[in-house]
């Protein structure tokens, strides 16, 4: 009896357990079976899925656009290079316009411009040339260039307020050469825009109907749907769009959405900025990207000067879909109301800029140009900013005018002190950069003038460096914390200017 019923188990189980891989393999052939089917649909040009890769009419049209722009550019260009006029050809539109005005009238222009003719002219030109050389009137006055002359006294008068137009002139004409590079440079700016968005990314949807379907497939099994669903190659890295909803009333998190397409990959995936937390039936669009082997946090420490009631300094810091982690540190001249609004300017406009898609160098100068356009005397701004590509821990530095910045490795600190001139201070900035590679638990400390200048030592520099090397922490946040405070007790608690610490931290993920 005992025997029977083990028997009786056995079958049991065993009819069981083969029932149980039936209903699994069904399930695969099943799966199988709608991939196939998924993959046919997408194989037929029917359903608009697959877009081949080819040269689109707009992309033609923005390509011509941008030639046109650059030719107009060039245009600004040419007519932005300086035409210096001879200085002879300047004393002869002086001297035209003193003698027209004095000697025609005078009684004794016979005597002058037929007997003494070319005494008369030396002498108008030699009083022309100290004029030009910035002499004072009663230098003028003291030995007359002219001899004998009745007009004189008013010559000198004469030839000082033509001068002065042509000073003025001078002036103005150069501010009107610097506002053609200026407009040269932002057309130049929008071309090359324009060019790389004709390029955009590469379509590898007719290479990729596999993976295509497969998507398609890990979403379907997620309770959603996705149409125009469109797979992208930049720079080695995947991308993938398309419109996403659910199949039915309610609501899905979109972590689902990214744990399917995660799946349908084999590789960790994120989501693009200002990304839906609740898929619904109403179709949203959705852009995913390859994930980045680090993340970023950053740690902020500032103080105002004392008897000030704002920061002049600005910062900023933003993340961008490409992988890429900003960070902009701007110190407004001065303190106050004033330097916090220039500083804030030159951050808000860098940052607009690279969010509509253009080239750090290219968006610095615009920034700069903007600066150079406001046309208030010592109206500048340092600028600090640095790109940390989160793929490759890569970091790209650029100085304008700013002070020095480390890098805090462990135990070592590295101190990067090249720079250029403010922005706004001159129309043809030089763009460099500097490239270091960072790695996990890595620091990157950006500091304002206020905190460096008023150390009190003969190298600050290297004291500040020495600071932050002596701090031991693992949190951006207590860095910044404890460099700044390390600063205000060697300055006797007096900030002196404004200070900012910037500290940026990346770590593996």
């Amino acid at each position: 009896m005992g025997r029977e019923m083990i028997r009786g188990i056995v079958a049991f189980a065993s009819g069981g357990l083969l029932a149980f891989s039936m209903i699994v393999f069904l399930q695969y052939l099943v799966g199988l079976i709608s991939r196939a089917h998924i993959y046919v649909r997408l194989n037929k040009k029917s359903d608009g899925n697959v877009v081949i890769p080819r040269k689109e009419p707009h992309n033609q049209k923005m390509e011509s656009f941008a030639y046109a722009v650059n030719g107009l550019s060039d245009a600004f260009l040419v007519m932005s290079q300086p035409k210096q006029k001879q200085i002879t050809e300047e004393v002869g539109i002086l001297e035209q316009e003193i003698t027209g005005k004095l000697c025609a009238n005078c009684d004794g222009c016979a005597v002058c411009w037929n007997e003494n003719r070319m005494r008369s002219l030396g002498g108008i030109r030699a009083l022309l040339h100290a004029v030009m050389n910035h002499s004072s009137k009663e230098e003028l006055l003291v030995d007359p260039y002219v001899k004998n002359c009745h007009q004189y006294k008013g010559m000198v008068e004469e030839a000082l307020q033509a001068f002065g137009r042509l000073e003025l002139n001078h002036a103005w004409y150069n501010r009107l050469q610097e506002n053609r590079y200026v407009i040269a440079q932002q057309l130049d700016a929008m071309a090359g825009l324009v060019e790389e968005w004709a390029r955009a990314r590469t379509n590898i949807d007719q290479k990729s109907k596999l993976l295509l379907s497969q998507i398609i497939y890990q979403v379907q099994e997620k309770g959603l749907l996705i149409e125009d669903l469109h797979l992208y190659e930049e720079n080695k890295r995947l991308c993938v769009e398309g419109y996403v909803y659910c199949k039915w009333n309610g609501g899905i998190p979109v972590k689902h959405y990214l744990a399917a397409v995660e799946k349908a990959l084999h590789k960790p995936m994120r989501m693009g900025k200002d990304t839906k937390t609740i898929l619904t039936q109403e179709p949203v669009f959705l852009s995913l990207y390859e994930d980045t082997k680090y993340y970023g946090l950053q740690g902020i420490a500032t103080e105002k000067k004392t008897g000030s009631f704002i920061n002049g300094d600005s910062f900023s810091f933003f993340a961008m879909d490409d992988g890429n982690y900003h960070i902009c540190l701007s110190d407004g001249m001065g303190s106050g109301v004033r330097a916090n609004q220039e500083s804030e300017m030159v951050v808000d406009l860098l940052q607009k800029f690279m969010e509509a898609g253009f080239r750090k160098e290219i968006a610095i100068k615009l920034m700069n140009s903007a600066m150079v356009l406001q046309g208030e005397e010592n109206s500048f701004s340092t600028l600090d900013y640095a790109m940390i590509d989160l793929y490759t821990g890569q970091l790209e530095l650029i100085k304008i005018g700013g002070a020095a910045t480390f890098i805090k490795r462990k135990d070592q600190v590295e101190m990067i002190c090249e720079g250029t001139l403010p922005a706004g201070a001159d129309a043809h900035i030089e763009v460099e950069s500097v490239k270091k590679q960072l790695g996990n638990g890595d620091f990157l400390v950006m500091v304002t003038d206020g905190v460096i200048e008023y150390l009190q030592e003969k190298e600050p520099e290297e004291t500040l460096a020495e600071i932050i090397r002596e701090v031991k922490t693992d949190n951006a946040g207590v860095l910044a914390e404890k460099i700044l405070e390390q600063v205000m007790i060697r300055t006797g608690g007096h900030a002196m200017d404004d200070m900012t610490v910037l500290v940026t931290g990346i770590w593996e993920k």
